[in-house]
C-alpha cells in the first residue's frame, strides 16, 4: 500500500505502465469534472466517480482484488480506511469467496491498522492489501474517486 500526499502524485510514475497513464490523466485533467459513476481510460484503467456518505460499521467488509492495483482519491470531505496485509489475515475468515468477473474477495476480519483519506493525500492499494475504506466519520457527503488499473 501507498498513501502519500496528492502533490506527489507524479512521483510514483515507473512502477507500473498502466499506472503511468493513470497518474499522467489524473494529473493532467480537472478531476472536479468528471461525470458521477464510470469512466474508462483507454484498455486498462477505469476511474470510477462515487458520492455518498460513510458507511458505519458492519455495512460494508474488508476487500482484496487480485488482478488490479486500486487507488483512492477523496475530492470532498474525509472517511477512515482501515486496512491489513493478506498474509496476516486468517485464509479461513473469508465471507465472500474470490469473484473473478469483479476481481475482488470479501473478508469478515477485523482489520488492525486505519488511516484518514481526505483531499491532501491518494491511497494505491495492491493485491496484498485487504482494505476497508469509505468508512463514516461524520455526516457529510463524500465525492471520491476509485481508480482501477489492470495489472
Amino acid at each position: 500500500m501507498i498513501n502519500g500526499h496528492i502533490s506527489k502524485l507524479k512521483e510514483y510514475k515507473g512502477l507500473n505502465a498502466h499506472l503511468d497513464e493513470a497518474i499522467d490523466y489524473l494529473t493532467s485533467n480537472d478531476l472536479e469534472v468528471l461525470p458521477v459513476g464510470l469512466t474508462k481510460i483507454g484498455d486498462y484503467i477505469t476511474i470510477t466517480k462515487l458520492v455518498y456518505v460513510g458507511k458505519n460499521p458492519g455495512e460494508a467488509f474488508p476487500e482484496e482484488h487480485r488482478e488490479h492495483l486500486d487507488m483512492q482519491i477523496v475530492l470532498k470531505n474525509k472517511e477512515a480506511c482501515y486496512y491489513d496485509y493478506l498474509e496476516e489475515i486468517d485464509q479461513t475468515a473469508v465471507k465472500t469467496p474470490y469473484n473473478p468477473d469483479k476481481d475482488v474477495i470479501k473478508f469478515d476480519y477485523p482489520l488492525r491498522h486505519h488511516l484518514i483519506m481526505d483531499t491532501n493525500n491518494f491511497t494505491l492499494f495492491t493485491p496484498d492489501d485487504v482494505h476497508l475504506p469509505s468508512q463514516r466519520l461524520n455526516d457529510d457527503e463524500i465525492v471520491k474517486l476509485v481508480i482501477k488499473v489492470k495489472i
